[in-house]
């Protein structure tokens, strides 16, 4: 079965590193499959990571629109895929208005991988468009169908992110002298909880830093990520008087190390529909201290999760402080949790769904 999977770009972000898994698992599976990006491959991102071959990997954009959606339609006409899978709201327009869902051709629109809405009401008018447009949906949380006004159905599908639970076995934690300036016995450090993710407003990462404010001075937090808020940030930082034992360290590859040195991992997002990050923190052992919102409530373990209100810093303070004192904290249960979210199972959920709509056991 020869598939197109679509996206806008391919940088370092949680949808893009999803799509990728979800690639080399079909090619895996002897499925004839290219990856099709709009933007030139960005050189920090998960290809290579994910051992994804480069070869299978076009781009097709330029500062023209109009160019873009030409070239778009030349290279998957010339492809003649049975399946079309878009991942960003353009490709999926373009899509289902040149190649609309036939007995040849089914076109998917994968674009739902928020919980909560777009702050920015133009992609919010275009999502609704490109929603009523499809007739074939996959989502990544049920919060985000909801959103649109969607139920699971034959057609209409969740499929959660899957991670490779293979890689967080017998990780080496990160030195944390090296970060903090302290001792090698990190004496003065009582606790340490990491937090992953672009440094964007609707992250919240400003709530942790005015949290992390209140916070024993001996609590130490890595944050992992890079974005335009990152100014924002260091300045709180430096003005709440904390920048001696809260860092902002930029992308790292190997966040795997750096969950297994944390004693908890805090996710103060409230845009999310399945997060890659709590689930490669719970694939770590560590509990999760998160928002209510979008799709996270779904993902997360129970015993081990404590819940605060978004923008709250003084609800996030509290768990901060509950969970250093492991109050209503059980990981117990995690290992079974989280093998649910295993790529392999995310991977045959897609062919399961792909054999419902096609009426094909290829």
């Amino acid at each position: 079965m020869k598939i197109v999977i679509s996206t806008d770009k391919l940088n370092r972000g949680g949808k893009e590193k999803q799509l990728l898994l979800l690639a080399k698992g079909l090619l895996e599976r002897g499925y004839d499959v290219f990856v099709l990006s709009k933007k030139d491959i960005d050189q920090d991102n998960y290809y290579k990571e994910i051992g994804f071959p480069r070869e299978f990997i076009k781009t097709y954009g330029d500062s023209n629109r109009i160019r873009n959606k030409q070239r778009f339609v030349e290279i998957v006409s010339k492809f003649t895929p049975k399946l079309i899978l878009n991942f960003d709201i353009h490709s999926s327009l373009w899509s289902n208005r040149y190649f609309k869902s036939t007995d040849e051709t089914k076109v998917v629109n994968c674009t739902i991988r928020r919980g909560t809405p777009y702050n920015n009401i133009r992609s919010r008018l275009l999502s609704n468009i490109c929603l009523r447009r499809s007739k074939y949906v996959i989502a990544n949380s049920h919060a985000g169908l909801k959103l649109f006004h969607k139920q699971e159905s034959r057609f209409q599908k969740v499929i959660y992110n899957g991670i490779d639970l293979s890689i967080y076995k017998n990780v080496r934690p990160i030195d944390l002298s090296q970060i903090f300036d302290q001792k090698e016995d990190n004496s003065s450090i009582t606790k340490t909880l990491v937090s992953i993710g672009g440094l964007y407003k609707h992250k919240g990462h400003m709530t942790l830093i005015k949290a992390l404010a209140m916070t024993d001075n001996k609590v130490c937090a890595l944050i992992i990520g890079e974005g335009p808020e990152r100014a924002k940030l260091q300045s709180k930082i430096d003005e709440q008087g904390i920048s001696d034992r809260v860092k902002l360290i930029g992308r790292k590859h190997d966040v795997v190390s750096y969950l297994k040195s944390a004693d908890i991992y805090v996710n103060p997002s409230w845009g999310e529909g399945c997060s890659n990050a709590i689930l490669e923190a719970m694939a770590s052992d560590l509990p999760v201290i998160t928002t209510r919102d979008g799709g996270t409530p779904e993902i997360t373990h129970e015993q081990s999760t404590l819940f605060f209100k978004k923008n709250d810093p003084h609800a996030l303070a509290r768990c901060i402080h509950d969970s250093f004192e492991d109050i209503n904290i059980d990981t117990s249960g995690l290992d079974s949790w989280i093998s649910q979210f295993c790529n392999d199972k995310m991977v045959e959920e897609y062919i399961s769904f792909f054999n419902s709509i096609t009426n094909s056991e290829e």
